[in-house]
């Protein structure tokens, strides 16, 4: 074999080398998140627009090279998740013990400032963790909220309840990072049957009211 061939061969050899090398690096220290997902490096101090000093940087959706050693990388889910709320036995205004279930719809915010919260709270944590810790404050609101109704009001005004619970949890939510999209009530019902025996009481004047009308009716014809 030549002088030029073994210089070619050489050169081949170190390209290959070279090319694998650069591979295992970009695989190894360049992630990449996905559109729903926000990937979160620690181990360095990060200046953030508004002055702040952190230790860490957060992208979302997109990539960034992580030093060796020196940072670590994790990262945290953007879908809703759907959370099971309820109360047993909690007391609404007039001592009637109320029991209620409700979904939620829960996520973490994008927020500016609000998410970094969700960072420092759930960084680590699965979903199912972060769920139970949205159910607790949603479940608190909620027997807070039913505390100050009467059964009749929380069962003909479900959207009252919801919005009220909603907006007393925004500040609990916002201090944890999380954002409630949706509430919705299932059932409710009470143990002692203070609202089924209300609605065939109402049904029963409903169809005496009926057969009245009907009767004054016959009496003019």
């Amino acid at each position: 074999m030549g002088t030029h061939a073994s210089i070619l061969l050489v050169t081949a050899a170190a390209g290959i080398v070279i090319i694998f090398s650069c591979v295992i690096v970009i695989s190894l220290f360049f992630h990449v998140g996905k559109p729903n997902q926000v990937l979160v490096f620690s181990g360095r101090a990060h200046k953030f627009p508004d002055g702040s000093t952190r230790g860490y940087h957060f992208v979302i959706g997109g990539w960034a090279f992580r030093w060796p050693i020196i940072e670590q990388v994790a990262s945290m889910e953007l879908t809703e998740m759907r959370v099971n709320v309820g109360t047993r036995s909690a007391y609404s205004k007039g001592g009637i013990a109320i029991d209620l279930t409700a979904v939620a719809h829960v996520k973490v915010s994008t927020m500016p400032g609000i998410l970094d919260m969700a960072i420092e709270h759930f960084l680590g944590q699965t979903r199912d963790q972060i769920q139970r810790v949205a159910q607790e404050v949603i479940e608190g609101h909620l027997r807070g909220v039913i505390a100050t109704m009467t059964p009749e009001e929380i069962s003909e005004d479900m959207l009252t309840v919801v919005s009220r619970v909603a907006d007393e949890a925004l500040s609990d939510f916002e201090k944890l990072g999380l954002q409630l999209d949706t509430l919705k009530v299932i059932t409710i019902s009470d143990s002692e049957g203070y609202l089924t025996s209300r609605g065939a009481r109402q049904v029963a004047q409903m169809k005496k009211e009926a057969a009245e009308a009907e009767a004054g009716a016959d009496a003019f014809a």
